[in-house]
């Protein structure tokens, strides 16, 4: 299976991984333009099986949720409702609980 890359593009801005297990991560968020940290993505990594698209196979991956999949598989730490170190600290605690087990 492919891994995510430790940086990825999105929408003009750049997730950079922080933490990362088997199956949660934790990806910074810097503007592309300005470099400037504008928070944290904490997720489950996505599993994709292999398939066939027009012939061609495309391999197992990893990949981030979609935009939709924010508040079931995906949270959003922002610096502008935290300091930057207060949204760290919350994106560490939500990756925290997601590698605990549920009883």
């Amino acid at each position: 299976m492919k891994k995510l890359e430790e940086k990825i593009k999105k929408y003009g801005n750049v997730l950079t991984q922080v933490k990362r297990s088997e199956n949660n991560a934790i990806f910074a968020l810097v503007c592309g333009d300005t470099e400037r940290l504008l928070g944290y993505e904490v997720f489950r990594i996505q599993k994709n099986k292999a398939f066939e698209i027009q012939g061609n196979i495309m391999a197992a991956s990893e990949s981030i949720p979609s935009s939709e999949q924010f508040g079931s598989t995906a949270w959003y730490y922002s610096i502008f409702s935290d300091n930057p170190e207060g949204a760290l600290s919350r994106a560490i605690a939500k990756f925290e609980e997601l590698e605990t087990p549920k009883s």
